[in-house]
């Protein structure tokens, strides 16, 4: 079954963001153009825990600049390269663990110019908000529709689906509370209060 696109994120001329339900799992795809043409057909697709990994970790910011490259839900390398005039890259790379827990890596490389790893970050939350959707309908879709098969061949299912159901609530409040939290420490900055929690 092809991938089906759900929302996409059009964040510059050059690339977009891509909300995608394909083999029955909710992706996020980075799409990369070329004069309004996709650039490459191999682009980079995240599930929707390591773009939550993506967008949860500490030192990832909107000029990142940490020297030591950053594991993401043991599957994503997220590294900043220094190029010249103190301009930045950002790159991601996929990598698959060996059994001899060497690191393979995959295709594509990812690599946004720092201009679109700004815009990137800065549309992070609003992605986030629409993956989260996309999680719960799936869900509530899934529950649907195992329901009306009378359960099918799993006795577990109702519980897979509770458990399923409550961490993507527990991301979706995290999320929440979060951009609340920004809010209030932003507006005591700019006040000069301390923000108390």
């Amino acid at each position: 079954m092809d991938p089906v696109v759900l929302n996409s994120f059009l964040l510059d001329d050059e690339f977009s963001i891509e909300i995608v339900k394909a083999d029955d799992q909710i992706q996020i795809q980075i799409v990369f153009y070329e004069n309004g043409a996709l650039r490459d057909h191999n682009y980079l697709v995240l599930s929707a825990l390591t773009w939550q990994c993506l967008v949860d970790g500490k030192n990832i910011s909107e000029r990142p600049v940490q020297k030591e490259p950053i594991i993401l839900n043991n599957s994503l390398v997220f590294s900043v390269q220094q190029r010249l005039l103190r301009s930045l890259i950002v790159v991601l790379q996929e990598f698959r663990m060996e059994e001899d827990f060497s690191r393979h890596f995959l295709s594509p490389v990812c690599i946004f110019n720092e201009i679109q790893w700004t815009k990137l970050y800065l549309a992070m939350n609003d992605i986030t908000e629409c993956v989260i959707g996309s999680l719960i309908e799936h869900f509530f879709d899934t529950l649907l529709s195992t329901v009306s098969e009378g359960g099918g061949k799993d006795k577990h299912i109702e519980s897979k689906l509770a458990d399923s159901m409550y961490e993507i609530s527990c991301d979706h409040f995290k999320t929440s509370i979060k951009k609340v939290s920004d809010c209030n420490a932003h507006f005591y900055k700019r006040n000069d209060h301390d923000s108390k929690t």
